[in-house]
């Protein structure tokens, strides 16, 4: 994997900056963003939900939680779902020592609301869109839920969410 040293340094150097959940990524996301483009390392590629983790910087390390992911979704299906909201969706490569993997399914072990990953399956770790993303793998694994408009028989349904709104389809199947 080609690596760009300044990249390398914005991430680290991000590491003491959050202020508040999400911060520190979101103050150097354009700039990594430029960096990568110059670089040619920024590219667009669809994954499927289930090779999509978390990046283990994403809002300071809390990552996500299921809990706010159903409350995503939720919102989504209250105001209606549009797929241009997914254009800056945004994740970085997996790198070889799986770093992200690794904190992200450790954070998956303790959140019931979450889908369930194989190790090794995780391509890219996310750090835009991370709580739709996660909301859809966990539609994808049937997960319960307390959000009734989203659910059948008590767990999220990719069913329902279709049924509503026939333009999900694609998003459930590519990220």
């Amino acid at each position: 994997m080609k690596r760009n040293p300044k990249i390398e340094a914005l991430i680290e150097g991000s590491k003491g900056m959050g202020d508040g959940p999400g911060s520190a990524i979101l103050k150097i996301y354009n700039q990594i963003k430029n960096e990568a483009a110059a670089d040619k390392l920024w590219y667009v590629r669809n994954f499927t939900p289930k090779q999509v983790g978390v990046h283990l910087m994403h809002r300071s390390k809390y990552m996500v939680s299921g809990a706010a992911c159903h409350e995503v979704g939720d919102k989504v299906d209250g105001v209606g779902f549009d797929a241009d909201m997914l254009r800056d969706a945004t994740a970085f490569e997996e790198p070889d020592n799986r770093a992200n993997e690794t904190a992200f399914l450790k954070l998956v072990e303790m959140d019931e609301h979450l889908a369930r990953f194989v190790k090794g399956d995780i391509e890219v770790s996310s750090a835009a869109c991370s709580h739709y993303n996660q909301f859809i793998a966990a539609v994808l694994d049937g997960v319960p839920s307390s959000y009734e408009n989203l659910v059948m028989n008590g767990k999220l349904n990719k069913d329902v969410s279709i049924n509503r709104y026939p333009e999900m389809e694609f998003s459930l199947l590519r990220a």
